[in-house]
């Protein structure tokens, strides 16, 4: 693990030094500005189709996204890694770095809610077990044959969040935390969660509510539960801007693009593009609206 997340913020490095043009040195001779993106991957397929319709709008913008554990962005962005934009499935992370000056204050993207990914074949490997649903949900977690799989606590909101439902879960099933636990594989982000389900090398694995439906959307045999709601939290993304680095230099234009994606994601363009792959809109956090993904 920490391996890996090394090596994230290795590369990010890389990417992030040949982007970046201080003032009259080379950047003339760009035909667009790159704006480059740090984003949780649970964000990844809306904001990828929203990159495509912005791109489209704003042709003097391109946008370079890289996608992982909010907590790798901001373990980056302390070490002088700066993005342009950083979307995070908490504001967490945001607000460490608001309290540095060195984002902006996060405005709300959207919300979610924890479920469970399962693969097309029933989860506790036995043909007369029945589907697993959101009033059985928990109690197929807890079978002792169930490999579970969730994302790092300490790097993931979304790993973060599975802890505070196993303590939630545990409150009426004794010692649940550590059973769990016990049978947890443990990875960087939820979007590895999620490639651990579809391979076969896990039963059960806890991630948001849209990337479920993301990947159903994409065409995988994937199934889901929702999480219920007295186990669950809402999960708020949020959105913010490069507000200053010595690191990277922010000319007017790349200001006002930051500006004009920012608002496109928080448009009702952005918001429908968003709610389509499974988000909550960020004009309400009502979990009902997930009800028809499932």
């Amino acid at each position: 693990m920490k391996r890996s997340y090394l090596s994230i913020i290795s590369a990010l490095s890389v990417c992030a030094g040949a982007a970046v043009f201080p003032p009259g040195a080379g950047a003339s001779t760009q035909p667009h500005v790159t704006i480059r993106v740090f984003a949780s991957d649970a964000i990844e397929q809306p904001l990828r189709q929203i990159g495509y319709v912005f791109e489209k709008e704003h042709p003097n913008a391109k946008l370079h996204y890289e996608f992982s554990a909010s907590g790798v962005f901001y373990t980056a962005i302390v070490q002088g890694v700066p993005p342009d934009i950083f979307i995070s499935s908490g504001s967490k992370y945001q607000n460490k770095l608001s309290g540095r000056s060195s984002i902006n204050l996060p405005s709300t993207v959207g919300y979610d809610y924890l479920a469970v990914a399962t693969p097309c074949r029933n989860p506790v490997q036995d043909a007369s077990a029945p589907s697993v649903t959101e009033s059985n949900v928990v109690q197929t977690m807890l079978g002792s044959n169930v490999r579970l799989a969730m994302a790092d606590p300490e790097l993931s909101p979304a790993g973060s969040r599975a802890m505070k439902m196993f303590a939630k879960i545990s409150a009426t099933h004794r010692g649940a935390v550590r059973a769990m636990l016990a049978r947890s594989r443990q990875v960087l982000s939820p979007a590895e969660v999620l490639n651990l389900v579809e391979n076969g090398k896990a039963d059960m694995g806890i991630v948001y509510a849209s990337q479920i439906t993301g990947r159903k959307k994409m065409g995988a045999c994937i199934g889901g539960a929702m999480i219920p709601k007295r186990y669950n939290s809402r999960a708020e993304f949020t959105i913010s801007i490069l507000k200053k680095s010595k690191f990277h230099f922010v000319s007017a234009k790349r200001r006002t693009l930051d500006r004009d994606y920012r608002d496109f994601v928080l448009s009702d363009k952005g918001q429908k593009i968003l709610g389509e792959w499974g988000f909550v809109p960020a004009s309400g956090g009502n979990r009902g609206f997930l009800a028809k993904f499932f």
